[in-house]
């Protein structure tokens, strides 16, 4: 079987990248069975080191030039599956975390609604500063929790009120960002759907995985729909 000749790029970056992107998917599945037989604080380092991750894999994409669209879709979706099981673990010892756990499924039906409409995808400004805000108050609030595993007891009279406090917080910054895609679906709703099969050439298996893997390909379509990258 021939070779798929992809771009000359850095392939190694990407996979590096990418393997770093997928350790957080499966740590993320982990979560709860460490949860369960090792405890919360551990659980809670645990979690730490998966948030850091997100730094890390999203740093050497851009240092690197390893954006692709394969990577993008790996890291949303590890992203959204370490924050919904975060947040239930949390949400079983402080309630107020439910809140922001179904605003952001809601954000996440919201995002699926646009892309079925044929919209972009690409995150808002007020999404990236949401990601953010709710990376901080989450990783604090597991440091809060993980800190009895280091002998420091120093603030966990004030872990239950510091916690509610970051769930507020996370809370008003799903929210914002709920209505900004809301606001972006409404104006996808109204425009003319574009049926790409019948002004476009449906693309190859070899073509999507070329284009998937290729950081200039990435760069160059990474705002338009995704449903027009199968398409040529």
């Amino acid at each position: 079987m021939k070779q798929i000749d992809f771009d000359n790029e850095n392939n190694l970056m990407k996979f590096v990248v990418n393997t770093i992107t997928t350790c957080r998917l499966a740590g993320a599945i982990a979560l709860p069975f460490v949860y369960n037989f090792a405890g919360e604080d551990v659980a809670a380092l645990c979690t730490l080191g998966l948030y850091a991750t997100d730094a890390i894999d999203g740093f050497l994409a851009r240092k690197f030039e390893a954006s692709t669209f394969l990577g993008s879709l790996l890291d949303a979706s590890s992203d959204k599956l370490l924050i919904v099981i975060s947040f239930i673990l949390l949400a079983l010892k402080f309630p107020v975390m439910w809140a922001p756990l179904i605003l952001e499924i809601m954000i996440l039906a919201t995002n699926y609604s646009i892309y079925k409409k044929g919209g972009s995808v690409v995150v808002s400004e007020i999404g990236r500063n949401k990601m953010i805000l709710l990376s901080v108050c989450t990783i604090v609030s597991y440091l809060l929790i993980a800190m009895p595993a280091f002998g420091v007891n120093t603030l966990e009279p004030h872990v239950p009120m510091l916690v509610n406090l970051f769930g507020a917080i996370i809370s008003g910054g799903s929210l914002l960002t709920l209505i900004d895609y809301l606001k972006k679906y409404n104006s996808t709703e109204k425009q003319k759907k574009v049926k790409y099969n019948e002004i476009m050439k449906l693309k190859t298996v070899k073509e999507v995985l070329k284009d998937m893997v290729s950081h200039k390909y990435y760069v160059e379509h990474r705002s338009e729909p995704i449903l027009k990258q199968l398409y040529k």
